[in-house]
């Protein structure tokens, strides 16, 4: 037994009736995941074992600012309704652990599945010049309960050059033999290292599998890679010097045995300021991709509440035309409990609704004849207040902006994203919880995310245009959202 399961069963107990208080605060969410307590950011180890979807996230069960990273660990039949299981991985070995140190911990990782176990792989990391960040294994054999193998670190060291930026491993899997991308940097580009195992636990570095372009950032963390027919797809969170930027997906050809990728394009994948670390899940055919929805230095006002952090709803990524699309996976039709409003074709001047905390809006408007002026839909908390969250595509400058300002506890940017619909009708996916807002416009062509914090519960909707003629609601729809979490 290695020695981070002395203390597991404890904490879980500790946690469990932490968890009972912290879940009658009022800044829970709905129908996003959270932690019971505590602090998150990550999700790790996204995976669908045994029939059912399993969730790892970094984890700190002792404060509601990072600390010593744990793996927190749930498990859902859905991707909606989630049941918490035991921490799976607590800082425990030479490699993940040293208490005289502020940095250390499970870091970032991934999963996968051999025979009838459950395998995670992460960085074990001590803050150390002597012990950089390296990679390590751990079995489950019931999903529950994980055994690091005596051979770690499977992975004590990155050759390429002394850097101790070598971290989270994701994980995947190509005939008989596994893969792993590793995020790394050389003096100023960000690059993803690639190796290869029959076993998973003796791996060969094989090179540099990506690097960026001068443009991508000089650090990239958390990689995911999907590989496809045409195009392959790599999906890094590039950082510039000690910040973080908004992930971004690039496109292009990749060659795993002479290590290569050739760049054909990019793309942001969310232009929200809560958007980050995102890890994808391929299953059943379909790419499934899920968040952590915060940022590095926000500031969190429901850790006044007992806990920090929480993760996007899942999404479906496609690819369409060179590029990822994501939308709301079909599952989230299944939790919508009370439709308040249905319209369909339509003309009116302007359209207001009231509307739950936990709410999806869902619409497609007639862009009017030659029109250039803007489409407005503000969120609000009652009809009279100033409060407000607007959502505006500006046809004119072919820009859609979400500003979340009146909402926000800090100084924070407006978000701008380029409006790139060319047909004569547009589409909204709007996804609101307590704190929360999540946009899909055009069918997942562009995603905005962001964390609001209003002094009340969301109440009304409003959707304007700045025409005097009447505009054409092809659809419209407005459901409450059951509770999940």
């Amino acid at each position: 037994m290695d020695s981070q399961k002395v203390n597991i069963t404890e904490l879980t107990r500790k946690i469990s009736e932490k968890g009972q208080v912290v879940a009658k605060t009022p800044s829970r969410l709905n129908y996003h995941f959270m932690p019971q307590i505590g602090w998150m950011n990550d999700p790790n180890g996204f995976i669908k074992y045994k029939g059912e979807y399993h969730l790892f996230y970094q984890f700190y069960p002792h404060g509601t600012s990072w600390g010593p990273m744990h793996w927190g660990h749930a498990k859902s039949k859905d991707l909606l309704h989630w049941e918490y299981l035991p921490v799976a991985l607590a800082p425990s070995e030479a490699y993940d652990c040293d208490p005289n140190i502020e940095g250390y911990g499970c870091f970032s990782g991934s999963a996968t599945t051999q025979n009838d176990d459950l395998v995670l792989m992460y960085t074990g990391d001590v803050d150390s010049k002597e012990i950089p960040q390296t990679q390590n294994i751990a079995i489950s054999s019931d999903g529950i309960n994980f055994d690091k193998v005596d051979l770690n670190p499977v992975i004590p060291n990155f050759p390429k050059e002394a850097t101790k930026d070598f971290r989270d491993p994701k994980l995947f899997k190509v005939d008989d033999t596994w893969y792993s991308v590793i995020g790394t940097h050389n003096e100023t580009l960000g690059e993803l290292a690639l190796y290869r195992s029959k076993d998973l636990l003796k791996w060969d570095y094989l090179g540099i599998l990506a690097q960026s372009n001068g443009k991508q950032g000089t650090m990239w963390e958390c990689p995911n890679i999907i590989l496809s027919d045409k195009n392959d797809f790599l999906i890094v969170s590039p950082m510039e010097g000690t910040v973080n930027q908004k992930p971004i997906y690039i496109s292009g050809k990749a060659n795993l045995k002479e290590p290569s990728f050739k760049q054909s394009g990019q793309g942001i994948l969310d232009y929200g300021n809560d958007f980050y670390a995102p890890q994808t899940m391929d299953v059943d055919g379909r790419h499934i991709l899920i968040a952590w929805m915060s940022q590095w230095f926000s500031k969190m006002p429901t850790a006044d509440d007992g806990w920090s952090g929480a993760m996007t709803i899942p999404r479906e990524v496609t690819i369409k035309n060179g590029r990822l699309y994501q939308t709301p996976i079909k599952e989230l039709e299944t939790i919508r409990v009370d439709q308040l409003r249905e319209i369909k074709n339509q003309e009116v001047t302007h359209l207001e609704q009231d509307i739950s905390e936990a709410s999806e809006l869902k619409f497609n408007l007639q862009i009017p004849e030659n029109y250039a002026g803007t489409i407005e839909l503000e969120i609000a908390d009652c009809e009279d207040t100033t409060q407000n969250c607007k959502l505006t595509v500006d046809l004119k400058k072919s820009e859609i902006i979400l500003d979340c300002s009146n909402y926000s506890v800090e100084q924070r940017e407006i978000c701008k994203a380029p409006y790139e619909g060319t047909g004569d009708t547009i589409d909204f996916d709007i996804f609101l919880d307590t704190n929360s807002i999540e946009a899909f416009i055009n069918n997942g062509e562009t995603t905005i995310t962001n964390r609001i914090y209003p002094e009340a519960k969301l109440k009304t909707m409003k959707l304007v245009c700045d025409n005097q003629k009447p505009f054409v609601v092809n659809a419209f729809s407005a459901w409450k959202l059951d509770k999940t979490i």
